[in-house]
């Protein structure tokens, strides 16, 4: 019985986290004026906002760990050449 509630509360939590960054990433966002319910609404934008407090959570415990590094862009030369190299990789995978 716990072990069914904790699992699917443990896949609502990542489902909330994933659109958290879809909206970070690409600012796409969840539109909860679609229902008509006040209360629907008003729990959506708070399972949503759980979504971006985990997400954020998250990835500032990543950052911290030492595991993971942000590569950082100093001039428009770096952003150049990474997208260059991005698509080439891209270009290589579908050649594959």
């Amino acid at each position: 019985m716990f072990g069914k509630l904790f699992h699917y509360s443990f896949d609502a939590l990542l489902i909330s986290i994933l659109l958290a960054s879809i909206h970070k990433s690409s600012g796409l966002t969840f539109n909860t004026n679609e229902f008509n319910s006040m209360d629907i609404r008003h729990l959506l934008n708070r399972y949503l906002a759980l979504g971006e407090a985990s997400y954020d959570y998250l990835v500032s415990s990543l950052r911290r760990s030492g595991y993971f590094t942000q590569r950082r862009i100093r001039n428009v030369d770096d952003l150049k050449d990474s997208v260059k190299k991005n698509v080439g990789d891209i270009v290589d995978s579908i050649g594959r």
